[in-house]
């Protein structure tokens, strides 16, 4: 009798596997014929970041670069329809993805957000694709910044992996920093806040980024003081750059007899020169100006006061 019994519960627990295996089995047939049988979560991770990213509810690719370093996208309107009611200001960043390839950063920047403090030093972080290289054309001799995504001057924090790609000096210096400029001057100016958004451009899995896309609008007064969507292209006159490696090669259009000029200050407007590593500002003149890395480097069209109120010191140099 014992027997028996061990013997039929043999055969209920075989029938049991039997009926698990063919649910499995035809589980596997469905999904294999593109059944739905029970939805995964949808990856909201960075996995499948590349030049394709929806943007202005269309696909929105990296133009082609011809000559300006920033250049007008979707008629210089920004897009912000998808943060809705948002008072408190504040500042996200996405996560890095299995490729190195950061993600959009986000903020409501205000003088709530600037910095307190003096910049820590960056060399901590090694951006993906950051093979840096030496050319004597550029002003600061080496092709690659640890370029911030929202500016330390704005916020956007210190040495943060997530907000920290490999851009050349010109994105950093050229194309990103008058628009951060025009955004800084509007906070201390005004008082009033901007929703902010750089969100990077890559091609496939490449790490190093074609470019960002910059979106800034005021707040209070709707747009009217402050509004913008620009592209800036991560290039280097003379270089080459293999994107999806982050090694670089002169490309013979520059002599590489060639040397920068030394620093560059624009138009008469400009005021004070701000250095954003230190949280000093200097007279245009100062010489003091002419050691500060371009990367570190921000022209104020502003007061002293104003300065001042942003946490930067006077130098005490040219005592501005």
């Amino acid at each position: 009798m014992h027997r028996i019994e061990v013997s039929r519960q043999r055969l209920r627990f075989a029938s049991l596997a039997s009926i698990v295996l063919a649910c499995l089995l035809a589980l596997s047939c469905l999904e294999a014929l593109g059944g739905c049988v029970a939805e995964k979560p949808k990856q909201q991770s960075t996995e499948n970041r590349s030049a394709e990213i929806e943007v202005f509810s269309q696909t929105f690719v990296a133009p082609a670069y011809e000559s300006e370093l920033s250049i007008v996208v979707h008629d210089d309107e920004p897009d912000f329809s998808d943060i809705l009611n948002t008072t408190a200001p504040f500042i996200e960043f996405s996560e890095i993805n299995s490729f190195g390839q950061c993600g959009q950063a986000v903020g409501l920047l205000g003088k709530e957000t600037l910095p307190q403090g003096p910049r820590s030093d960056l060399q901590k972080v090694t951006p993906a694709g950051f093979h840096n290289a030496e050319y004597p054309w550029i002003e600061d001799r080496w092709v690659y910044n640890r370029s911030h995504l929202i500016a330390f001057a704005l916020g956007g924090g210190d040495a943060n992996a997530k907000n920290l790609i490999t851009g050349t000096y010109s994105l950093n210096t050229r194309g990103m920093l008058s628009l951060e400029e025009r955004t800084l001057y509007y906070i201390v100016s005004t008082g009033n806040h901007v929703l902010y958004r750089v969100t990077p451009i890559y091609e496939g899995h490449e790490p190093v980024a074609r470019g960002v896309l910059i979106e800034a609008k005021s707040v209070e007064d709707d747009g009217a003081g402050l509004s913008f969507c620009r592209f800036c292209f991560n290039v280097e006159a003379g270089v080459e750059i293999d994107y999806s490696t982050g090694y670089t090669h002169a490309d013979g259009t520059i002599s590489e007899n060639t040397v920068a000029e030394k620093t560059f200050i624009p138009d008469e407007q400009v005021t004070y020169v701000l250095n954003t590593f230190s949280l000093k500002f200097h007279r245009p003149d100062c010489s003091s100006v002419h050691d500060i890395k371009a990367w570190n480097r921000m022209y104020f069209a502003g007061t002293r006061e104003e300065a001042i109120e942003m946490g930067y010191q006077p130098c005490g140099y040219c005592k501005p």
